[in-house]
C-alpha cells in the first residue's frame, strides 16, 4: 500500500504463488495464479512508481 520494498515483496508473493500454483492447487493456474504472476512480474520489472516511499527514499 505504501511501496515501501515493493520489489522485494513482490518477489516474496511470486515465489508464495508459485508454490501455491506447484503444491495446493495445481489446476488453478488459468482462473487465478497466471493474473497475480502477471501483477508481480510487473512490479519487479517496472518498480512501485513515482508515489511511495521507496521512490522518496531511493531517489537520486
Amino acid at each position: 500500500m505504501l511501496g515501501f520494498l515493493t520489489r522485494l515483496s513482490a518477489l516474496g508473493l511470486l515465489a508464495m504463488t508459485m508454490v501455491i500454483q506447484i503444491f495446493v492447487y495445481p489446476d488453478a493456474w488459468w482462473t487465478v495464479h497466471a493474473y497475480w504472476v502477471a501483477l508481480l512480474v510487473v512490479l519487479i520489472a517496472r518498480g512501485p512508481g513515482a508515489i511511495s516511499l521507496d521512490y522518496l527514499i531511493f531517489r537520486k
